[in-house]
């Protein structure tokens, strides 16, 4: 999380403000079938700080989103989600 003063507006004064960065990972389940299967959510967000232009952080943001129903007490392996930094392009 990195934190910054977001600038002077006709309508807004400035303000502190966060901005998360790096690798964020959502999970949302839900029960179906009478508690049978998980129904799971999900969400990575990959966020790079770029840098600053005019006291405003400059990001490259990556995010996959999707969803997977599984038997409920089974295990469910994710990948795929490759994060490439900038600078290695």
């Amino acid at each position: 999380m990195i934190k910054y003063i977001s600038p002077e507006t006709e309508s807004e004064k400035p303000k502190e403000k966060e901005l998360p960065v790096g690798t964020v990972f959502q999970v949302k389940p839900k029960l179906q079938d009478g508690d049978e299967k998980i129904l799971l959510d999900f969400e990575f967000e990959h966020t790079n700080l770029l840098g600053f232009e005019k006291g405003l952080p400059q990001t490259d943001v990556a995010s996959v989103k999707s969803m997977a129903s599984i038997p409920n007490s089974s295990t469910l392996a994710l990948g795929g989600f490759k994060i490439i930094d900038i600078e290695d392009e």
